[in-house]
This record gives C-alpha cells, structure tokens and sequence, in this order.
C-alpha cells in the first residue's frame, strides 16, 4: 500500500503517476517562472514611474494573470480532457490576489516594496499550483 500511495498523486478527481505528476508540476513552474518575471517587470516598471504600490500590483497581476491562463491551458494541462473552468480560475486568481496583497502591505513597513512583494508572489504561486490542479484543470 505504501509503494501505491507514493507513486500516485491525486489532484482534485483525478490521479497521476509520479511522472506525470511531476511533469506538470515542472510544466507549471516554468509557467509560473516566466509569468512571474513578466508580471514583477510590470508591477517594478509601474513602482518605478510613480505608480501607487496598489496600482501597480494590479496592473501586474492583471496583465499575468490573462497570460498565466492562456499558457496553463496551452501547455501545463495540455493533455487534460478537462474544459477548463475560466469563471473558477479568475475567482481564484482574485482570492489569491487578495491574499497577496495582504501579505506585500502587512511587509511593507519591514522589507520595503520589492521584497514584500516577491513574497507575496511566492504565496500566490503555491496557491495557484493548488487550486488550477484542484478545480480549474480538473
């Protein structure tokens, strides 16, 4: 029982062999990589000219968060016969902004700007591994 719970992983309704499971989750890191650069370029673009930290992150998070979906569907859940649920991502995507923001504002006075925010980027990529494994490509 041991061998099978540690080679099959289960993401909401459905279960993966380690491999595929890692694949995805690889698939979903580079994603995440690439949006997150895209998105923290836009977000420092906009601190840096004199945008309200607030404003900033919402035109990051917006702008990647239309990318993140596109390439998730494209390429990390590929092979999923899910159609995914857009509604659901996007919902999602603004209860994990919202905790990201929470976390870059209670950071602020500490770290500043900038490290406040990579953090709260960090919680957002865990909960968006989360919940687009669990219920948006399901």
């Amino acid at each position: 029982m041991s061998l099978y719970l540690s080679t099959f992983h289960w993401a909401g309704n459905i279960m993966f062999t380690t491999e595929r499971f890692s694949s995805i989750l690889l698939r979903f890191g580079l994603v995440s990589i690439l949006n997150t650069v895209f998105g923290f370029v836009l977000i420092f673009l906009a601190i840096y000219s004199g945008l309200d930290l607030f404003i900033s992150n919402v035109i990051g998070y917006a702008v990647g968060s239309l990318l993140s979906f596109y390439l998730k569907k494209e390429f990390v859940f590929k092979g999923c016969k899910c159609k995914p649920k857009v509604t659901s991502y996007f919902l999602l995507v603004i209860l994990a902004y919202l905790t990201n923001l929470l976390v870059v504002f209670l950071l602020f006075g500490l770290l500043g700007p900038y490290i406040s925010t990579i953090i709260g980027g960090i919680i957002y990529f865990i909960f968006m591994f989360i919940a687009s494994s669990r219920v948006v490509f399901r």
